[in-house]
């Protein structure tokens, strides 16, 4: 399935102020799509950009504030994690990092447009790749925290019954 995937944008972190980025953004390429976590930048005719001075929001101020101190507890790991594509090294989240921003991600379109197939199929691939054994508990810990566990139990929950995800996948109880 994965083969199968076709890409909606193409999402960037960048480790700088939002004043700083959106600076840059209206320097190289002007847009008036500015939103409260990233900016679209027209790089490719065919693909949005999203230049993120957040990895994600949530519309709960309390949740969002917890989201954005567990991101700043992990910015460091993340601008150091890079793998060679084509040769060069790129920066990547840590698949643990991926864990919770995707759902965050996910938990934000729920109230803000609606979750679609896609990212529900990019999160059952999420999963895949996480090391359980290592990773679990801190996961569990952090969605608890931010609190998204009642939505994180609803989408194990669909991908258990829409991808066959198995239970040894699933970051916690499905719901």
């Amino acid at each position: 399935l994965c083969m199968l995937r076709q890409s909606g944008d193409i999402d960037v972190w960048v480790d700088a102020s939002r004043k700083e980025i959106i600076e840059h953004v209206q320097k190289v390429a002007p847009t008036t799509n500015v939103r409260e976590h990233h900016l679209e930048m027209a790089v490719f005719q065919d693909t949005e950009v999203e230049v993120h001075y957040w990895p994600a929001v949530i519309r709960h101020f309390r949740k969002n504030a917890r989201l954005q101190k567990w991101f700043d507890s992990k910015r460091e790991e993340q601008f150091e994690h890079r793998v060679k594509v084509g040769g060069q090294d790129v920066c990547v989240p840590t698949p643990e990092f991926n864990a919770i921003q995707q759902m965050a991600h996910m938990y934000h379109h729920l109230f803000d447009g609606g979750v679609g197939f896609r990212q529900v199929l990019d999160y059952y691939f999420v999963l895949q790749n996480l090391d359980m054994e290592k990773s679990k508990d801190e996961l569990i810990s952090a969605i608890e925290h931010i609190g998204m566990k009642r939505f994180a139990s609803a989408m194990m929950w669909v991908l258990h019954e829409v991808m066959g995800l198995e239970a040894d996948r699933m970051i916690v109880a499905p719901n």
